[in-house]
């Protein structure tokens, strides 16, 4: 976007907000069950145009387990061109999930918090859109075992939250339309997500 500095996020103060989120969580659900670490990164996050992304978990109990996740997206595809495209982000978030069952095993239900910085445009129109997103997301899931420390988790959520936003006529040419907050709801943590349990 003309201008535009995408990766100069403009309020740090978000991030140093939401890491102690987790610890918060972690501190209010007892002691922690077996230290148990899992690392895991979302396989439908790359299929969205390249999006890095990652999770670690721990577990804190035998139902609960507290969580931070990342994502990544720099890329512009046909930069330069009428129709170029971009769905670039850099979200952080933080959250717990509660098993029905055992931690990292069976059915889960999940909430967490998050604050994304996004550029999407050229995917549906030529149109784009870009700002700081903050939200609150809950959903559900279930964890398939596939070794002792292998699993394949498949999950959906809705998210919540304000969206400080401009909008642009074209994905290349800066020509703003329209500047605002507004409320949004939208599915958010659509997984097919591979987790490795230190």
């Amino acid at each position: 976007m003309c201008g535009y500095k995408f990766f100069k996020l403009g309020r740090p103060g978000i991030f140093k907000a939401v890491l102690p989120l987790i610890f918060f969580i972690a501190a209010s659900c007892g002691t922690l069950y077996a230290q148990r670490l899992s690392v895991a990164t979302n396989l439908l996050g790359y299929a969205n145009l390249g999006t890095i992304n990652g999770e670690i978990g721990l577990g804190v109990s035998r139902h609960f387990s507290v969580y931070l996740q990342a994502k990544y997206n720099p890329f512009t595809y046909r930069e330069g061109r009428e129709d170029q495209f971009q769905n670039r982000q850099a979200t952080l978030s933080a959250g717990c999930r509660y098993w029905f069952w055992h931690t990292w095993s069976g059915w889960f239900l999940s909430g967490q918090a998050g604050y994304s910085k996004y550029n999407v445009g050229g995917i549906i129109s030529q149109k784009s859109t870009e700002g700081d997103a903050f939200g609150i997301t809950f959903g559900g899931g279930y964890a398939l075992m596939l070794t002792k420390r292998l699993n394949i988790d498949f999950g959906a959520g809705v998210m919540g939250g304000l969206a400080d936003y401009s909008k642009y006529s074209c994905t290349k040419c800066g020509k703003m339309e329209k500047k605002g907050k507004r409320l949004f709801v939208a599915p958010n943590n659509i997984l097919v997500q591979l987790s490795y349990m230190f």
